[in-house]
């Protein structure tokens, strides 16, 4: 059985989280995943928003998704300094992807 949008939901909203982007991985985004400046990146299931918001570092336009609004609602208040994040609610599983404007022309 996997998690429901309500598990994932509570699980940020009790204040847990996963392990933070190393060093190590930050280096090889350098490395291989340089971006044009506001290329376009998609971060499928953001969570609270890390790897999306160190995405713009490197120039990127990243549209974050994720179906747990306890992540987004994190991942809004944390970063909410951060331009070329777009914090969106999509199940990207049951085709919701289609809505996100930018992902859908790219």
């Amino acid at each position: 059985m996997g998690y429901t949008r309500t598990d994932w939901s509570e699980h940020y909203n009790e204040g847990r989280g996963f392990r933070r982007l190393g060093d190590q991985e930050k280096g090889l985004l350098v490395e291989h995943a340089s971006a044009p400046e506001g290329g376009p990146a998609l971060d499928i299931g953001c969570g609270t928003g890390e790897l999306s918001v160190y995405l713009t570092s490197l120039g990127y336009t990243v549209d974050g998704a994720d179906f747990a609004e306890g992540a987004l609602e994190r991942a809004r208040a944390e970063h909410a300094e951060v331009e070329g994040v777009r914090w969106l609610s999509l199940d990207v599983e049951h085709g919701d992807l289609a809505t996100s404007p930018r992902t859908a022309t790219t």
